[in-house]
């Protein structure tokens, strides 16, 4: 391999680790918004049923009408966790087998999902950096490395092959069953 494919190889790298992290970063940010509007949702679900005053969504205290209220205006996934955790722990387990219990733990899981994602981007987005920090060095070094660039190059590849790996782990987690979770 002489100068010239080095250089394109190391830009090219670069550039593509570069683009994927974007569409990983574009991707993962809409999935949380998504997987976020259905938890609001479900906060807003158990509010306008305490409004109407519906059977089995009767406050456990005082004060959870206001709290879910103020949790859904504000869009806090944690407060409307809280106000759900309130209604499972008063709840009847034997009363309904798919009552607050189970959205609490429906609940818990897509907030888990949530926390994966982000950890799986912002992990991918890290060694794409890395990636990219490398295969500019490189490039500096390329009529240095001409006779061995087998490690720079094993390296990259390395580099290329963990970050795919993360990123499809990251969107698969994205794409995962939502009413299995």
């Amino acid at each position: 391999m002489d100068d010239t494919g080095l250089y394109y190889f190391f830009s090219t790298v670069a550039q593509v680790l570069a683009a994927v992290s974007a569409l990983l970063a574009v991707f993962s940010h809409f999935k949380i918004r998504e997987i976020s509007d259905f938890l609001v949702g479900d906060g807003q679900s158990i509010y306008e049923r305490m409004t109407i005053k519906e059977k089995g969504y009767e406050p456990p205290n005082d004060n959870t009408y206001g709290r879910i209220r103020d949790a859904v205006g504000r869009r806090s996934i944690p407060d409307i966790h809280e106000v759900i955790t309130l209604f499972a722990n008063s709840q009847n387990v034997q009363s309904e087998t798919r009552g607050f219990t189970y959205l609490q733990k429906r609940f818990e899981r897509r907030v888990q999902q949530i926390k994966d994602i982000k950890s799986m981007s912002l992990l991918s987005v890290l060694i794409a950096f890395v990636g990219i920090l490398a295969s500019l060095i490189f490039i500096a070094f390329v009529d240095q490395m001409c006779h061995c660039y087998y490690w720079p190059v094993g390296l990259m590849m390395l580099l290329v092959l963990v970050f795919l790996i993360l990123s499809f782990r990251g969107v698969y987690l994205g794409l995962k069953d939502q009413e299995g979770v």
